[in-house]
């Protein structure tokens, strides 16, 4: 249900529209991209025509704020998200006017090497989660982890579908240190497969009494 919430501020700032208000026009587009462009186009074309929209509040799914990105443009309106931290969104030829308030995930790189280092590790192996999300800041980590010399024997994606093929192709590679980059919806199914797994090669069982 499109809940509305339309908030005026009398102030010399808030100046954007003739009439001396801002007026915010807030929906919730169920993390759906489709839903988002549908409640874009609601907004624009429902409006009295006098009434300007200046810029875009929102989203904070990167999937959703990436459809509007592309969209927002074609009539000059300024997009800001507070949580979209996907990093194809930092390309600001594509999405000129796109701004955000959170580091992509990608800056959290150079955190991530410290941390190899810190521990004297050389090896480590790349997990990611299909999607441009999750896939491009692994892909620019691989970059920089071959400019510190650090060794990654793997990048190996998944999906919700064979998750569990790809584990088993990670045990194979028998590595100790794993970076991954993946939903919170498919974090749970994957770290209780990875306990099952443990749990199988120690022979370890669980005897539950009521």
């Amino acid at each position: 249900m499109l809940r509305r919430v339309r908030i005026v501020l009398e102030s010399e700032v808030c100046s954007v529209v003739s009439s001396g208000s801002l007026a915010f026009k807030a929906s919730v587009p169920l993390s759906d991209p489709g839903v988002a462009v549908d409640r874009f186009f609601y907004a624009l074309y429902t409006e009295k025509k006098s009434t300007l929209m200046p810029f875009l509040l929102g989203t904070a799914s990167s999937e959703v704020t990436e459809t509007l990105a592309k969209i927002v443009p074609y009539w000059n309106v300024v997009q800001v998200s507070f949580g979209s931290t996907g990093p194809a969104l930092s390309d600001q030829f594509e999405f000129p006017l796109f701004l955000r308030t959170v580091a992509p995930d990608s800056s959290h790189n150079p955190a991530r090497i410290a941390l190899i280092k810190h521990f004297g590790w050389d090896t480590v192996t790349a997990l990611s989660q299909n999607g441009d999300m999750y896939s491009l800041a692994v892909n620019d980590l691989v970059t920089e982890l071959e400019q510190a010399n650090i060794t990654c024997t793997a990048t190996i994606t998944f999906g919700e579908n064979d998750y569990k093929e790809q584990l088993k192709l990670l045990k194979e590679f028998d590595t100790r240190i794993i970076i991954g980059s993946f939903s919170p919806k498919l974090a749970p199914l994957l770290f209780c497969e990875v306990c099952i797994d443990i749990m199988d090669v120690l022979k370890v069982t669980f005897h539950i009494s009521a």
